[in-house]
């Protein structure tokens, strides 16, 4: 994809450099509370700013050299599915809870295994925690910072402003 020069003005590279920049600022802010793995806010705000980092870079995509742009994204696009997945799996296990606690006294009789359901979601869970420490260790949140600081550097400068991330 060829860079559209139009979207390239430095109020638009301002845009694109904030909202990556704190995006970015975000996932770093998270990730310890996600690679612990008790912290399940963590998991969710980590998970929402990787999915608004995502959607902020396909709005700024065209000002964006492809190769390294491409790069990154995919970077976080695998973070996201990762995420994605164990916070799917807290939703419903929490989902399961509540709804376990709220039985009649004619429906105790499936709490049993309701249970066992609970505990089968949550050994996927820690199942889903290896595979996201994994990801973790292969992407590096300062690597991440440097990729995005080097793909905002394509962008041209404000007046007065510094591209560092």
């Amino acid at each position: 994809m060829d860079i559209d020069e139009s979207k390239r003005s430095p109020l638009f590279s301002s845009v694109a450099r904030e909202s990556i920049h704190a995006y970015l600022d975000e996932i770093v802010e998270h990730w310890e509370g996600v690679r612990g793995g008790q912290d399940v806010e963590a998991l969710h705000d980590m998970r929402v700013a990787t999915r608004r980092l995502r959607a902020s870079l396909s709005v700024f995509q065209s000002a964006f050299p492809s190769r390294p742009f491409e790069k990154f994204e995919r970077k976080i696009s695998y973070l996201t599915d990762a995420l994605g997945d164990a916070r799917d799996t807290d939703v419903f296990i929490e989902f399961l809870k509540k709804y376990v606690a709220g039985l009649s006294a004619e429906e105790k009789s499936e709490e049993f295994g309701l249970h066992e359901f609970i505990k089968f979601q949550q050994k996927k869970r820690e199942e889903q925690q290896v595979e996201l420490l994994k990801t973790l260790r292969r992407l590096d949140p300062a690597e991440l910072k440097r990729d995005g600081t080097s793909l905002l550097d394509a962008l041209p400068a404000s007046q007065g402003e510094t591209t560092n991330v």
